[in-house]
């Protein structure tokens, strides 16, 4: 009798661990993800839109490489690479144990889509990949009060082409309230009561993110751009 009370307590956490183990892998995010990954991710490769050289068009991302802290073995960094449509990017490896950070650079044509591919993530033959369409670069994130008796505050920005996600995020910290756009808008009006609560909070700082994302095999593979201004209250 009590072997088999043992064995189906055994069957039980079984299956407990099983659907906390699924639940903890999403094939995909109902929003984009901001800085809060929980148990998602075991590493998060950064397409950070820099500036553009202006004499060839090309958009200048900077890469990161992140481990996401867990209790799980990781390799040693030269058995990590990372690869652009089967080129292999240079990453420089810095010493943050007990995580792994890479840091590295590309220049790639404006609104393009790339095959990305992580290799030896936990053992050296292993290779994951996506496709992901690179975010534009933000230029001239402003802001008006001019022409608006309520006080509201009217934010205009371009932007060559839409990205996937679109949102403006109040304070410095990624972890932050934020505000869902549309892709297509290249303005929005903040309400005063907003605004009023925002200043007392977040000291006045307003950034503009651009972003798309690819999740593929614990691994987060994203594309951001983001320009940041800071709002005098009057």
């Amino acid at each position: 009798m009590y072997q088999s009370l043992r064995i189906i307590i055994i069957l039980l956490c079984g299956i407990i661990l099983a659907s906390c183990s699924k639940s903890n892998q999403p094939d995909s995010f109902a929003t984009f993800p901001s800085e809060e990954f929980g148990n998602y991710v075991d590493w998060i490769v950064t397409f950070h839109a820099n500036s553009v050289n202006e004499s060839t068009g090309m958009v200048h991302y900077l890469i990161s490489l992140d481990s996401v802290p867990i209790d799980d073995y990781f390799p040693v960094f030269d058995v990590i690479s990372l690869s652009i449509n089967n080129t292999n990017v240079e990453i420089l490896w810095l010493p943050t144990f007990p995580d792994y950070h890479g840091v590295g650079s590309i220049e790639l044509p404006p609104n393009t889509e790339v095959q990305i591919s992580l290799h030896g993530y936990k053992h050296h033959d292993e290779i994951h990949s996506c496709s992901l369409k690179m975010v534009d670069l933000i230029k001239n994130f402003q802001f008006t009060r001019l022409r608006d008796p309520q006080g509201n505050l009217t934010f205009n920005w371009t932007l060559n082409s839409n990205s996937p996600y679109q949102h403006l995020r109040l304070g410095e910290d990624p972890g932050t309230y934020f505000i869902e756009l549309n892709p297509g808008l290249r303005s929005y009006t903040m309400p005063k009561s907003l605004l009023n609560y925002f200043f007392s909070i977040y000291n006045g700082y307003i950034a503009l993110v651009e972003s798309n994302y690819c999740l593929k095999d614990r691994i987060l593979f994203r594309s951001i751009s983001n320009e940041t201004i800071q709002v005098q209250e009057e």
